[in-house]
């Protein structure tokens, strides 16, 4: 999920299921397709931040 964070609120923004995923973390081709996602939306020149949580194990 990508959230945009306004003030002490997020309000998501684009999110994937990864029904192919037993389980675990998803990997870089899940996080490349959801970025992809926020910028057919989202021109890159509006993203100030991107700030990931441990799950960016491959970044």
């Amino acid at each position: 999920m990508i959230s945009l964070t306004y003030g002490s609120h997020s309000i998501p923004l684009v999110w994937s299921l990864l029904t192919d995923k037993k389980c675990g973390n998803s990997d870089f081709q899940d996080r490349k397709n959801i970025i992809d996602k926020l910028l057919e939306i989202v021109p890159v020149s509006r993203v100030e931040v991107l700030l990931a949580d441990r799950e960016f194990l491959s970044a």
